[in-house]
């Protein structure tokens, strides 16, 4: 097979392309980019421009399809000569160009990629994949102004699914767990070359996501005052309205320097402080005002693998513990920060042996999961493709080289991909609260009979006699 079709805009260029300068270059969850030379020997019968359409096809099979991306242009000693080496991006960029400012709650993986696809990207001629799955169900996501090519990152590390922009314009999101190579690498005739090592780069088996601010649930604190005291104190900043009662009758509430009369007290967003009307009088020590209100708490996450740990003390001795942290402060939900953080573990939580491998096998693409048995090099588990390499080796002939990763020691790369951590809540200290997410196998048997008497309201009074407050939960 040889190259059969190179166009730009739409145009036959292909007496101009200088063979064997064709190299295409496929990363996981990346942009696919084409480099290649052009050579025009009367420096007039073409000039390409960036943002030009190139579709290039081999064998009748499209290889590349984008956008020029940059070029340079070269003359030498006067001559007419225009040599040209342009760069090009395949249809991901377009994922790249527009941002998404959006919330979605309680929505499936496919309506939240189907709306995103929609409102940035339809004009672009980009459809999502009919045969799409529905994908799980997200409680909350916010992308705050992300482009669409991260929005989608953050949904495939949330999810365990990657995405890609074919040749076509289709956007495909979908489990890597069914993403399978057109071959099984079984033989040594299907391979030129291959090389394999173990690294520990980017590994982690406990991970730490500082996110930004959760809404707590509802809180009752209690003040008593001084007959001076105008302006009173919560423990955390107030999410939303507060309900405020002085002697147990509700009070109307107002927002501090936006509602400026016709109300008794007033509150802001983010803020701990209750105040007073100027006009009020203020309480005295006999006076209850009671603030029923929810506030935001910094989220910190810990999410760990014992199982993972276990194995790399066993191995290297001591903790075995591998920490990372990640700052996402857009993130505003435990729940969404949860999943992010188990996203990571699934991505970054293994001691991965990586292959490289150059083969004249076609049809790979980055995200493949390819069954690699070579006895020889005692090898026998699942490999992702992360990165793929295409080269006009000969014009006519194309060469592959292949960088993957296995799917070892926490069994295949489907089973990884298919499994989704259990998070468990812990109060960490004051206004921040630490989620511990622990991922093992264990089978309890409990059974005991609880008593419990409570009162209404547990309350704590903090202060001195009379300058004091009441926290009730």
């Amino acid at each position: 097979m040889a190259l059969t079709t190179f166009t730009l805009s739409g145009i036959d260029r292909m007496s101009l392309v200088q063979p064997m300068t064709i190299k295409i270059t496929d990363e996981l969850n990346g942009r696919n980019t084409l480099e290649f030379r052009l050579v025009d020997l009367t420096g007039a019968t073409y000039r390409p421009a960036v943002g030009e359409p190139v579709l290039v096809q081999w064998g009748g099979t499209t290889i590349f399809a984008g956008t020029i991306d940059d070029l340079s242009e070269e003359q030498v000693n006067n001559l007419p000569t225009c040599w040209y080496t342009v760069r090009c991006v395949d249809w991901n960029q377009r994922a790249d160009m527009n941002l998404v400012a959006e919330q979605y709650i309680n929505q499936t993986l496919l309506a939240i990629v189907a709306d995103i696809v929609l409102d940035t990207l339809a004009d672009d001629g980009i459809t999502v994949d009919p045969s799409m799955e529905t994908g799980p169900t997200l409680e909350h996501v916010i992308f705050n102004y992300r482009t669409a090519a991260e929005a989608f990152n953050d949904l495939g590390d949330l999810t365990g699914y990657t995405w890609f922009i074919d040749y076509q314009k289709v956007l495909h999101f979908f489990s890597r767990a069914y993403f399978l190579s057109p071959f099984d690498l079984t033989s040594d005739l299907l391979y030129r070359s291959l090389t394999a090592q173990k690294t520990r780069q980017q590994y982690r088996n406990t991970q730490w996501v500082r996110a930004g601010k959760d809404i707590s649930s509802v809180l009752i604190e209690n003040f008593h005052g001084d007959s001076k005291q105008t302006t009173f104190t919560v423990a955390l900043p107030v999410a939303l309205v507060p309900t405020i009662t002085l002697n147990s009758v509700v009070q109307t509430v107002g927002i501090r320097s936006v509602d400026t009369q016709g109300f008794k007290w007033y509150w802001n967003a983010d803020d701990t402080g209750i105040s007073q009307d100027s006009t009020g009088t203020p309480i005295s020590g006999t006076d209850t005002l009671s603030v029923i209100y929810q506030g935001y708490f910094p989220i910190l996450i810990q999410s760990y693998v014992q199982s993972a740990i276990e194995d790399r003390a066993a191995v290297e001795g001591g903790s075995g513990v591998y920490e990372a942290i990640e700052d996402r402060e857009e993130i505003n939900r435990s729940a969404l920060a949860i999943d992010y953080a188990n996203g990571l573990l699934r991505k970054f939580g293994r001691v991965q042996q990586q292959l490289d491998i150059e083969t004249d096998e076609t049809g790979l693409r980055a995200g493949m999961l390819m069954q690699i048995i070579l006895p020889r090099f005692n090898l026998n588990a699942q490999y992702l493709l992360q990165r793929v390499e295409i080269e006009d080796l000969t014009g006519t002939k194309l060469r592959y080289r292949l960088t993957a990763a296995d799917g070892e020691p926490f069994g295949t790369w489907q089973e990884f991909f298919k499994k989704l951590a259990k998070a468990k809540p812990f109060l960490l200290r004051e206004n921040e609260v630490l989620m511990l997410i622990r991922t093992f196998y264990e089978t309890l048997n409990v059974a005991e009979v609880a008593t419990m008497t409570s009162a209404t309201h547990a309350c704590a009074r903090v202060g001195d006699p009379i300058n004091f407050s009441e926290v009730c939960l």
